[in-house]
């Protein structure tokens, strides 16, 4: 897989291009060949230390700590946001971006801990009826362009309050933390 040492942190398709994000580097891109993948490298300094990728829209957005960015199979534009961008999720309206302040919503909506999620680095996203945040403490819920739900570490509803992945499967909603595992919560109420 690409050439020379690599620390892939993120894969994705973008049309027939595997991307990968690179922990100590930017994207390389692939294109299926008949010796196997012919990788090269993705041209622009928007992205480094990817944390995650998300195709929507015909493009695949990057989370990195140089911030977020947009790739459309050629060139990689910034997206201007608050610093380190660390998740991602589609949402109905667009993509929302978790960075070490909070969650940018589409748009220019960023909520953090002063509006009621319980920490500002969203390291998980996860968008559904209900989009969700993970940060180091605990996991947030936001409807209606504000935060609905807050669970902290504190309450015992959650493994460990290190929330650093969010699935949902059958109305449950699970939830990855650093150091507790993974728990599902149905929703109640």
């Amino acid at each position: 897989l690409p050439p020379g040492p690599a620390h892939v942190t993120a894969l994705a398709w973008l049309g027939s291009d595997l991307v990968a994000g690179l922990f100590d580097g930017g994207l390389v891109a692939a294109q299926a060949a008949d010796s196997g993948l012919r990788w090269r490298e993705v041209p622009g300094t928007a992205a480094w230390g990817v944390n995650a990728l998300l195709p929507a829209g015909g493009a695949l957005y990057v989370a990195s700590l140089r911030g977020a960015a947009r790739f459309d199979g050629r060139r990689l534009t910034p997206i201007e946001g608050p610093g380190a961008a660390f998740s991602l999720a589609a949402t109905t309206d667009g993509v929302a971006i978790g960075y070490g302040q909070g969650v940018l919503l589409p748009g220019t909506r960023l909520l953090s801990a002063f509006h009621g999620l319980p920490g500002n680095q969203a390291v998980a996203l996860l968008s559904d009826d209900m989009p969700c945040v993970g940060t180091p403490s605990g996991l947030g819920a936001i409807a209606d362009r504000r935060v609905r739900i807050r669970v902290g570490g504190g309450e015992g509803r959650l493994p460990h309050p290190w929330v650093t992945a969010l699935a949902v499967s059958g109305g449950a909603l699970y939830v990855g933390s650093y150091a507790g595992g993974i728990v599902g919560r149905r929703a109640s109420g």
